[in-house]
């Protein structure tokens, strides 16, 4: 099959992350897809002067969430497809055009990059992370599916990013994804790797994040659910953050090693979708 990556856009959100976001960067431009724009929002670390050095399209944002972040993109990307990559992933030699033939090929409206942890064995919440990319994000077909991907840009267009969902971008713009196609879409098994972001304070800070996005989700779509599809919404976080996992890593010892980081993360996301709902009260 003929493919070319040159009807694709880039996209990279980001913010003060200046010691990974040349890397990331250069593994997209080395690919030369149709274009590449970087949205940063207002960073004060120097990323911007790294991001003004580059031959990228550079775009601001308010610094008001990631899916707002992602929508101010959306309104300018040119090309037919649209791949958001996350502002810590390195693309693989090859990856974009391997990602597109991939979708193409399965008839796929989207399709996502598997992560793995670059430097892996460097500290214990490395090596937690990238069993769980392993254990939980394998290849075939998701009703969600995270960055780094690729949907048709009209698509999204269609569907949009809600700025009130600053962290639950993803899950809810695949909802109305799902309400606009039947078609499907999903991971690939094509990898990229995942650099920085991996210290006992980044993980706290990303599984808050992920319960922020949990209690938005629910916030926005549970007034219509029943109560089996509520009670689903409330499992999500320690099914998907501890039993699926665990089901999924063959070696005792393994298992034994990471079941404290499982659990500990399983326990940081729902603090994150309690801290999130309390705000809201207030």
């Amino acid at each position: 099959m003929e493919c070319d990556i040159s009807d694709i856009s880039v996209v990279v959100c980001t913010r003060n992350n200046k010691d990974n976001i040349q890397e990331v960067l250069q593994s997209i431009i080395k690919e030369n897809p149709g274009e590449l724009i970087v949205v940063d929002g207002n960073s004060t670390d120097g990323t911007r002067e790294i991001l003004n050095a580059m031959p990228v399209k550079v775009l601001s944002d308010p610094g008001q969430g990631l899916a707002l972040a992602r929508q101010i993109a959306l309104n300018e990307v040119k090309c037919k497809y649209t791949l958001f990559v996350g502002d810590d992933n390195i693309i693989p030699s090859g990856g974009i055009i391997r990602l597109k033939k991939y979708m193409i090929e399965h008839d796929w409206v989207g399709a996502a990059f598997q992560t793995r942890i670059k430097d892996s064995d460097s500290n214990y919440w490395a090596y937690g992370a990238n069993w769980r990319w392993i254990a939980r994000f394998t290849e075939g077909e998701r009703s969600v599916i995270g960055t780094p991907y690729i949907f048709p840009t009209d698509l999204l267009r269609s569907a949009g990013y809600d700025k009130n969902c600053t962290d639950s971008d993803d899950s809810d713009i695949e909802e109305r994804i799902k309400a606009i196609t039947n078609k499907k879409y999903g991971y690939t098994n094509e990898i990229c790797f995942e650099v920085g972001k991996t210290s006992f304070a980044d993980t706290v800070k990303r599984f808050l994040i992920y319960g922020k996005s949990d209690a938005q989700f629910w916030r926005k779509y549970s007034s219509g659910w029943n109560l089996t599809r509520k009670w689903v919404s409330v499992c999500h976080p320690v099914k998907d953050e501890l039993i699926i996992p665990m089901k999924h890593i063959a070696s005792f010892i393994v298992k034994l090693r990471l079941f404290p980081y499982f659990f500990f993360i399983t326990v940081v996301r729902y603090v994150g979708w309690v801290k999130e709902s309390k705000n809201k009260l207030i």
